[in-house]
């Protein structure tokens, strides 16, 4: 499966559609949110850009960071205690100009985030939905689970 924004959203709908019980409250996924709207535009569509809050931000689910050519680099999991605020946050904060600056080195700068919360109820399905899309797409700065 090709690992850019296309292939994530075909990942998570094929998960839903293979994985998850019909009767169970359908995933929330949000539109991509640009963490460097200073930088040039590009034809990723944004309800939301750096410094506003974070899509679900207090709920549990999955985030993915996609660079500047919208490929997935890396997805994480907020489950358990954890929100997707907190676990976005912890990868980032604001620069000399007030910009998102990322810690850490990356492959590939990040660029979008995009949030898919799980419903509260099934919190615990969080970890089984970054497994599977980690398996699926290998994203370039993930290190478990990845073959190489």
């Amino acid at each position: 499966m090709k690992a850019d924004l296309e292939g994530l959203l075909s990942a998570i709908r094929n998960y839903s559609q293979n994985y998850r019980n019909s009767t169970m409250y359908p995933l929330e996924v949000a539109e991509p949110y640009d963490m460097s709207p200073e930088r040039d535009r590009t034809p990723v569509k944004c309800n939301a850009q750096w410094p506003e809050i974070w899509p679900h931000a207090a709920r549990a689910g999955i985030y993915a960071f996609l660079n500047e050519d919208s490929e997935v680099i890396y997805v994480g999991k907020a489950s358990l205690r954890n929100s997707l605020g907190a676990r976005i946050s912890s990868y980032c904060g604001y620069g000399a100009d007030r910009e998102c600056r990322f810690y850490g080195e990356w492959r590939s700068p990040p660029r979008y985030v995009l949030v898919v919360a799980v419903p509260d109820e099934t919190r615990f399905e969080a970890p089984a939905l970054e497994e599977y899309l980690i398996r699926e797409l290998q994203p370039s700065d993930n290190s478990a689970g990845i073959e190489r």
